[in-house]
């Protein structure tokens, strides 16, 4: 999670071609650096990897008869469309969070940015613990400690957050005994935790179940994270997958993550989101799924990342299809700042085309995905 250099998007010049970025980020691997600035670009992590892998129990808690997704088999994986017949849901997925002991007001603005009455998923950086984080590193190469205030479970609950991912490379920043009271505390609050001992988090909203598979990719793909993706979604209508990577800085999927979102697709993962470098990367429609390759953060106590541009993927769901998908870009609230909406979403949205990110449109600022062929 340690970031040592930064990439400024501010400093990009926002009439460079997309093919010329590419090329650049191709021959390098890496998004520019300078020194001091505030602005997208992947982040050094250094951190040893602490996190764990999804276990063997979790998934078994949601084991039964698959739902009737109204879905002919014969008729093979359907396209995104644009509109859908029955119930529908709102989602909302963001990057990493850190609130430390800063209580709500960094997240202040988080309802007016996302849909109302929608259910969240996010990353949570470090356990839930008494000892308040350290906000400095000590030395160049140290990782610092995270950790959050116990009123952190009950904060996201009141936020409408459903589902946390707790398999991250902070997850054991205060022991064994730390990541088993994290998860039991998230419950406890109504949320569910997801990765590691927690195992696979399902949530229901009106009568669409979702099924929330989370891994820690910092020591790499985990043995058995195919098996694990292939059980994961049993008596869900749709499968969420979201890893966390840690690395040098890039704007491009590290190999990790590109072997982990391929076994996710073969799973069947219907939305697949990557955290944990705190930079942004694209976004994208692969068949009938949506993949956002970095959402950035969403808010971080620690002084150990200064990307402030991040992102929401904002989703409507059915019970087959994805109906609509959008890109909130966010200024990121650190150093227990607020966040708030992206001070120039129209200079992260350039730079999302211009990584690649699928065919859309710009609709109040915000980057909405072309989800059916026209």
């Amino acid at each position: 999670m340690m970031s040592f250099g930064t990439c400024s998007l501010r400093g990009m010049r926002a009439g460079l071609g997309a093919l010329a970025l590419a090329l650049a980020l191709g021959a390098f691997g890496v998004g520019c650096r300078s020194s001091g600035s505030q602005g997208t670009g992947a982040r050094a992590d250094a951190s040893a990897s602490k996190g764990t892998s999804e276990g063997e129990g979790g998934a078994a808690a949601g084991e039964g008869a698959r739902p009737d997704t109204g879905v002919d088999p014969a008729a093979g994986a359907g396209a995104l469309v644009a509109a859908g017949a029955g119930p529908a849901i709102d989602l909302w997925i963001a990057g990493d969070l850190h609130l430390a002991d800063r209580g709500a007001a960094p997240l202040a603005a988080l309802p007016s940015l996302v849909p109302a009455g929608s259910s969240g998923i996010l990353n949570l950086e470090g356990p839930i613990g008494d000892r308040p984080s350290d906000r400095s590193i000590a030395a160049p190469g140290d990782a610092p400690i995270l950790t959050n205030g116990r009123d952190v479970p009950r904060i996201l609950q009141g936020l409408g957050v459903a589902a946390v991912s707790v398999a991250n490379n902070h997850a054991a920043d205060l022991g064994r005994a730390g990541e088993v009271s994290t998860i039991a505390a998230l419950r406890w609050s109504g949320v569910d935790p997801a990765g590691g001992d927690a195992g696979v988090a399902f949530f229901e909203r009106d009568g669409i179940r979702l099924a929330v598979s989370a891994h820690d990719l910092s020591g790499g793909v985990p043995e058995g994270l195919a098996e694990a993706l292939e059980r994961a979604d049993v008596g869900a209508h749709h499968l969420i997958v979201t890893f966390h990577v840690t690395g040098p800085p890039s704007y491009l999927p590290r190999p990790e993550l590109r072997e982990g979102v391929e076994l996710a697709l073969k799973a069947g993962a219907k939305v697949i989101a990557a955290h944990g470098s705190h930079a942004l990367a694209r976004v994208e429609r692969q068949g009938d799924a949506v993949i956002a390759w970095g959402l950035g953060n969403l808010a971080f106590a620690c002084r150990c990342t200064d990307e402030v541009d991040g992102a929401i993927l904002a989703l409507r769901l059915d019970r087959t299809s994805i109906l609509e998908a959008e890109v909130i870009p966010i200024d990121a609230g650190l150093d227990g700042g607020p966040l708030g909406p992206a001070s120039d979403p129209a200079l992260v949205i350039d730079l999302l085309r211009k990584l690649g990110s699928s065919p859309g449109e710009v609709v109040d600022g915000r980057y909405r995905l072309t989800l059916a062929d026209r």
